[in-house]
């Protein structure tokens, strides 16, 4: 079960740092296609994320 949790947390890891990294360049380089291109990948991400942890901690959960 630790290595799905892992694996839940990086997806959520990697969105988070995806959606930062988009947030400077749109802000501070004004870099925008780029910047969306990020924040778009961090969605994707984020929502990978939650979907290991329902598959992982939902009701059809397997302990």
């Amino acid at each position: 079960m630790g290595q799905k949790n892992m694996i839940s947390w990086m997806f959520v890891t990697v969105g988070i740092i995806n959606a930062v990294t988009g947030a400077v360049m749109l802000f501070v380089i004004n870099e925008k296609i780029i910047s969306f291109i990020f924040l778009a990948s961090s969605v994707i991400f984020l929502l990978a994320g939650r979907v290991a942890w329902n598959e992982n901690h939902g009701e059809g959960a397997k302990e």
